[in-house]
């Protein structure tokens, strides 16, 4: 279902593979797209929509199409977790955890935003973790405990995505809990709809900085390479400071995509 022989390197831990699901998958997946329920997301500028893994719209769509269930279980299988990882470090992407970590600790039933379908942990997450994450500082003392005590654990970010012409993000890094981050793109673009991925680094080495919600600030930047919006482009990189993204919506048609980490 998924094909990895068209594989470039753009940078350090940053890889495109086109042509990346089967054709009869994705466009099975397309066709349904018109016929999903939408959440509204969070973006720096214009609009963004998603069905997202464990949020109420997916529970829905996910019983109405169950080629999104499908699509997300394939993804987040050992086989390919273990070739998305050989990928990014066999082209100099920093993982900080092996494979056989990774995989053994991987809750594939929890977010990486705390959603589960236990009862019990929802409780806990509700009305005690959240809370007390609040403080920044409360935070890092409770991962570093458990860190200590019971290792890294891993959790899963899967969602179907479509944003509008007015839509971008500014250079920033993903939530750093994040390992592996991929996005998929469902749609191709017009050469003058501006849709693309942008990666930077910082000038000269200089240290990144960031604010509260991880866009850089204050910091001079360069570019690397932008990568165009193409249908059926997987776009896979090692999320880390150095991973400085940013993107642009399209003008002139759709801009929907599957994102997962």
């Amino acid at each position: 279902m998924m094909n990895f022989k068209k594989l470039n390197k753009v940078d350090d831990g940053i890889i495109v593979i086109d042509d990346f699901l089967k054709e009869v998958d994705l466009n099975n997946l397309i066709k349904i797209l018109d016929k999903l329920d939408w959440d509204n997301c969070y973006s720096q500028k214009g609009l963004r929509a998603a069905c997202e893994y464990k949020k109420k719209s997916y529970k829905k769509n996910v019983n109405n199409f169950k080629i999104i269930e499908r699509l997300r279980n394939l993804i987040f299988s050992d086989s390919n977790l273990k070739t998305f990882y050989e990928i990014i470090k066999s082209n100099q992407g920093q993982l900080n955890y092996p494979i056989k970590i990774l995989i053994k600790n991987l809750n594939r039933n929890r977010t990486e935003k705390g959603l589960t379908n236990n009862i019990f942990e929802k409780f806990i997450v509700k009305y005690i973790r959240n809370p007390l994450y609040k403080s920044s500082r409360i935070k890092d003392i409770f991962r570093k405990f458990r860190m200590c005590f019971f290792g890294p654990k891993f959790h899963t970010t899967f969602s179907i995505s479509k944003t509008n012409g007015s839509y971008g993000e500014g250079p920033h890094v993903d939530q750093r809990n994040k390992v592996i981050v991929g996005l998929i793109y469902l749609d191709n673009t017009a050469q003058n709809s501006y849709s693309n991925l942008t990666f930077w680094k910082t000038k000269n080495n200089a240290k990144v900085n960031f604010n509260e919600n991880l866009y850089v600030i204050n910091t001079p930047l360069e570019k690397i390479k932008s990568i165009n919006q193409k249908r059926n482009r997987l776009v896979l990189f090692a999320n880390s400071e150095k991973a400085i993204h940013s993107a642009i919506g399209n003008t002139d048609s759709n801009r929907r995509f599957i994102y997962f980490s």
